[in-house]
């Protein structure tokens, strides 16, 4: 008998572990900007309006989607009204020194509705699966969930 009890147990933790944990509301969509799929590398974050939350993170590829993670391990956010930020990371050299921004990516000034400390642009997610697109126009409105 514990024998059987130790393997369950064993499958159970080797089963649940292969898979990322959610934290309740998986977040995925398209980043457009002007209408058009944004290049890959666009860093997005989703931060809770409420006190005490933590951001999720994502980043675009080459068609403009993203999947939003709680942690490295954990997909997803927290359910709730969060504000939406952008950013163009800064590349690195070799050694970690900046390198500027990626040549792809040094055309796109993005608004301040959507990066920096001012951005105003805010999305709800709901608990289970989110799909939130967003179009951003460069002249500063976010235009379509």
């Amino acid at each position: 008998m514990r024998g059987i009890v130790g393997v369950s147990l064993l499958v159970a933790v080797l089963g649940f572990g292969c898979r990322p944990a959610s934290v309740g509301a998986t977040v995925s969509g398209t980043l457009l900007l002007d209408g058009q799929p944004a290049p890959a590398g666009i860093a997005i974050e989703f931060t809770p309006k409420t006190s005490g939350g933590s951001p999720s993170n994502g980043i675009t590829d080459g068609s403009g989607r993203y999947e939003l993670r709680f942690s490295a391990y954990t997909l997803g956010a927290q359910p709730g009204e969060h504000v939406v930020t952008l950013q163009i990371p800064q590349a690195s050299n070799a050694d970690g020194t900046p390198a500027g921004i990626p040549p792809a990516l040094s055309h796109i000034r993005l608004p301040a509705s959507v990066s920096g400390p001012r951005a105003s642009l805010t999305r709800t997610v709901k608990p289970g699966r989110n799909r939130i697109d967003i179009d951003v126009a460069t002249d500063g409105a976010a235009t379509r969930e």
